[in-house]
């Protein structure tokens, strides 16, 4: 069998792009790092940070456990979480969706800086990851 070689760059694309989501090598390991609402956030205290690491969300005053990670039917960058939280002295749980590695796109269709959308009863937040080293420390 002989596959034309647009085909097969599709194919090989696609694979690359799966593997960097991590779909093979553990369902929250995709996301890991710092994330907030600006890059020029990540260089200051940021009320909008998030940071995952394995399974653990640290958002603004509060740690969440995410479990049962669930894919979403074609779309390989997606996944809903079950949250598990502590914060302010208090216990609470919630849905959350991540999604990460898809293109996002603005007004006059050009190509934004999104690197990750989580997604809660509250709203769509888009993120863009910090640069290496920056932003990994909740409070500065």
């Amino acid at each position: 069998m002989i596959i034309e070689p647009h085909k097969l760059i599709k194919v090989l694309n696609w694979f690359l792009t799966t593997a960097a989501l991590g779909v093979s090598s553990g369902p929250v390991a995709a996301f890991d790092g710092a994330y907030d609402s600006t890059i020029d956030r990540c260089y200051r205290m940021s009320d909008t940070r998030v940071i995952i690491t394995g399974n653990k969300i640290e958002m603004w005053e509060s740690l969440c456990e995410l479990r049962n990670p669930t894919a979403v039917r074609d779309i390989p960058g997606a996944r809903i979480f079950d949250a598990a939280c502590t914060g302010e002295g208090s216990r609470y749980g919630y849905r959350l969706m991540l999604i990460g590695g898809i293109p996002s796109y603005g007004e006059g269709y050009r190509q934004l800086a999104i690197d990750l959308y989580m997604v809660t009863e509250r709203g769509v937040h888009p993120l863009q990851r910090c640069p290496p080293g920056v932003g990994n420390v909740m409070y500065q």
